[in-house]
């Protein structure tokens, strides 16, 4: 079967192999596209030339200045700025954006993806790391809520891990063909089964713990990780209205390269909430 040549192909990498690939790859150059990149919207140059100030409950503040929809300099609390190559995306025509980096040549490797809703000056930090785990190539991720800090009144709300996305299944297309597609189903707020499909064929199927988060009514961010399989992440921005997604994918890929790019989807609605 395609599924077991799938499976066949992802091998257990030490710590050290993991660390060699994250520096190899750095320095030649990650690729900046992947899955999805056709249904991917162009980078957005909306935040072009703004500061933020992200405060969060149990983190480090992170401040930013956005020069392009592909660089920026961040600081955690203000102390050091860097700059980074990112990406950044919006869903649809909403005020809500996708900011993605790395933080280069650390180890464990360490990823930013942040979910800024500007109308109610909210946002979502999934702060995640590769080499860390005790299977190496698997990445570990933390949640953090919190605001960005304005003018305005502090926010007393926050972003919340929901139950709301549990018993709907939507297929999910990744690019323009229609050739490669994703059926997920939400089975609960904490699990989620996937079935692949190339050119109308069934080629692999599996089940992944899976967190869900609230951003707004009908508009969600998920995020997984394909343990004891490949181990890579995937962070998503769903607006349920539109069924359109932006992504952001963060791993070692199948052919052993270091992964970091942003996509996107076009969905078809299979099952509503129950």
């Amino acid at each position: 079967m395609k599924q077991d040549r799938v499976r066949e192909r992802c091998r257990e990498l030490s710590c050290e192999e993991v660390r060699e690939i994250c520096i190899r790859d750095q320095k030649e150059g990650i690729a900046q596209a992947g899955l999805g990149e056709e249904t991917r919207p162009p980078f957005s140059d909306k935040l072009n030339g703004r500061s933020f100030h992200f405060k969060f409950d149990d983190f480090r503040d992170l401040y930013y200045k956005i020069f392009s929809p592909e660089k920026l300099r961040w600081s955690e609390n203000g102390s050091w700025y860097h700059d980074e190559y990112c990406q950044i995306l919006q869903l649809d025509q909403e005020n809500l954006f996708l900011i993605n980096h790395l933080r280069s040549f650390t180890f464990p490797l360490e990823s930013f993806t942040i979910f800024v809703d500007l109308d109610n000056c909210l946002v979502t930090l999934i702060h995640s790391f590769l080499g860390a785990s005790e299977r190496p190539r698997e990445v570990e991720r933390e949640f953090h809520f919190g605001y960005a800090d304005s003018e305005r009144e502090i926010p007393t709300q926050r972003h919340e891990f929901t139950r709301d996305m549990t018993g709907i299944a939507i297929e999910w297309q990744y690019d323009r063909a229609g050739s490669f597609t994703a059926i997920h189903t939400y089975v609960s707020h904490l699990f989620k089964t996937d079935l692949i499909r190339v050119d109308g064929e069934d080629v692999a199927c599996g089940g992944f713990f899976c967190d869900y988060v609230k951003v707004r009514e009908n508009f969600y961010i998920m995020s997984w990780v394909e343990q004891s399989h490949i181990g890579t992440e995937m962070c998503t921005l769903i607006n349920l209205n539109t069924l359109h997604d932006v992504a952001a994918s963060f791993g070692i890929s199948l052919a052993d390269r270091l992964e970091s790019y942003t996509l996107g989807a076009v969905g078809r609605l299979i099952t509503d909430k129950q």
